[in-house]
């Protein structure tokens, strides 16, 4: 699939005045995927839908949408096109027409009749002998709303106009409107309509790559390879390499993609420095929450799967999906595979903006290891957790919250029927299998066992805004992050727990391959804004964290 049009087509000289034609301001970038193996396509961008032709080459670039038949050229088609945007003054159909007649002095407009396209009135034109052509066309405008118009349009030899015009009008009656997606663009466009695709990277040595107070480094990748990727420059995967720079959440040219949206794939980054691994994070940008395996890979090719997953959804996007590393060994990894299914939920593309990777380089330090908590001025904070309110104190929460963690239990009992999740995968050795199960608010736990029967881990995803009744902000998170610096890094979650008034909710409770407890809370307050801490044996250490997450 290409992302630009037939510089000489006539169709874009058509179009192309048509878009002056309406003075736009809202005409929205980007280019939209094709989604014609559901039958369906869809323009995002342009605010509409329709049924493709089969056997016509289909391409989309700014919301204008061409259909090409078999044999076409890019003088006379046969073609069909279409486009959908939002304009600054407001019109109705008759204007509209008016401001195109202007426009296209040497083009033969027929009476217009009238016609309705989804239920909108629009009007039907037939046009002939355009730049002195042998061709035929017809043009259907719609005022979807006064600031938001659709034009359909087919061109054809008048030889092959019979033909055309049938499938013209299984176009036409295929089509229906919604809202465009409003999005912000600040590439340059040559005149002919071709995007100025971003040059290759070209690095400076550390320009991706900052130390912390603790010694750790934070990096982002230099270089990346993929299963597959949409484009040679945009959502390539190079355009996961370096910081996050994906503006909201959008389907965006500098994210990689995958060139279908239906598949399972992979991304592999690849990192300066080797690091002792504590962290990485996936920044998603689009259709989040479909990432099923992390895997990293150490200087010499060894592969260690840190997280496992299934497909999701999640109100949060962009989405920084973040996995603590405990590591037992001195490893050294320069490398981040991250896996994507898409084939599950019917979202489209997962795409990833960037992967943090943060660790330890050669010759640094792992951070606190004293494993007695400092306490300031010798106070002890090991008080009681405070009891939960709100959806905490719900049955199925509860039921979750009591399924015991490094024990062999019987599950039935507490969570009812067993219904298996994991599939074929294996997050350790002596992993049996997950079991799922419903917990409200649109969530659901997993409880994962060994092949002795032993629990230990159970997560709950995705993770949705519920009513917690407790309040905060972010000068709370600012008190607990100066609170963690003054304690060394030693923060009990004990004293979190009091501070917010909630135990929070548990999202994910493991016991490590080394005996150590890694338990993740998320609290949320009554706007949505959410607070999240991970703890180590109850700590919040140098390399766990605390994070305030604003809705917005």
């Amino acid at each position: 699939m290409t992302n630009n049009f037939r510089k000489k087509s006539i169709l874009i000289v058509v179009l192309a005045v048509f878009l002056m034609a309406c003075s736009l301001t809202g005409l929205l970038p980007g280019r939209d995927k094709d989604t014609a193996s559901s039958g369906e396509y869809r323009s995002e961008v342009g605010g509409y839908s329709f049924k493709p032709i089969e056997g016509y080459e289909l391409i989309e670039f700014y919301g204008i949408t061409q259909m090409m038949a078999p044999g076409g050229n890019d003088e006379t088609g046969p073609m069909i096109a279409m486009m959908g945007a939002k304009q600054e003054e407001k019109l109705d159909n008759q204007k509209l027409l008016g401001n195109m007649k202007e426009s296209l002095p040497d083009a033969k407009f027929s009476k217009p009749k009238k016609v309705k396209v989804d239920g909108k009135a629009g009007l039907d034109i037939k046009l002939e002998d355009y730049e002195d052509e042998d061709v035929m066309g017809r043009l259907v405008i719609v005022m979807v709303e006064p600031t938001q118009h659709f034009v359909l349009l087919g061109v054809a030899p008048k030889a092959e106009w019979k033909a055309l015009n049938k499938n013209y009008e299984k176009v036409l009656k295929s089509i229906k409107f919604f809202e465009p997606k409003e999005m912000s663009f600040d590439e340059d466009i040559y005149d002919d309509g071709y995007i100025v695709s971003p040059d290759d990277f070209d690095f400076e040595p550390g320009q991706f790559s900052t130390y912390d107070e603790d010694g750790q480094l934070h990096q982002w990748a230099v270089s990346a390879v993929a299963s597959s990727q949409y484009g040679d420059e945009g959502w390539s995967a190079k355009q996961a390499v370096g910081e996050p720079d994906v503006e909201d959440c959008q389907d965006d040219i500098f994210a990689w993609a995958s060139s279908s949206s239906n598949t399972v794939e992979w991304i592999e980054l690849t990192y300066e420095t080797p690091v002792i691994p504590f962290e990485v994070t996936v920044v998603q940008s689009y259709n989040p929450s479909q990432v099923v395996d992390i895997t990293v890979i150490a200087e010499d090719g060894t592969e260690f799967s840190v997280y496992e997953g299934s497909p999701e959804t999640t109100q949060y996007c962009p989405a920084y999906l973040t996995v603590s590393i405990e590591t037992t060994t001195e490893i050294y990894v320069n490398k981040v595979r991250v896996t994507i299914d898409q084939s599950e939920l019917g979202l489209g593309w997962n795409e990833i903006d960037a992967v943090e990777l943060v660790g330890m380089p050669r010759l640094g330090s792992y951070g606190p290891t004293d494993p007695t908590p400092f306490f300031a001025g010798g106070m002890d904070f090991a008080g009681d957790v405070p009891e939960g309110k709100g959806f905490l104190t719900t049955g199925p929460y509860r039921k979750y919250l009591s399924v015991p963690i490094n024990e062999v239990v019987a599950l039935e009992p507490i969570i009812g029927p067993l219904k298996s999740s994991s599939g074929g995968l294996k997050p350790r050795a002596d992993h049996k299998d997950t079991y799922v199960f419903d917990i409200g608010g649109d969530m659901k736990a997993y409880v994962s066992i060994t092949t002795s029967g032993l629990v230990y881990k159970k997560t709950i995803g995705p993770v949705n805004q519920v009513d917690m009744g407790v309040e905060f902000d972010s000068d709370t998170y600012d008190q607990l992050a100066q609170l963690q610096k003054d304690m060394n890094y030693q923060l009990p979650y004990t004293l979190v727990a009091q501070i917010l008034g909630s135990p929070g909710l548990i999202i994910w409770d493991q016991i490590q391959d080394d005996g150590s407890r890694r338990t993740e809370y998320y609290w949320f307050n009554s706007k949505g804004d959410a607070m999240w801490v991970a703890a180590y044996n109850g700590l919040i250490t140098g390399y766990a964290g605390i994070s305030f997450m604003p809705k917005n």
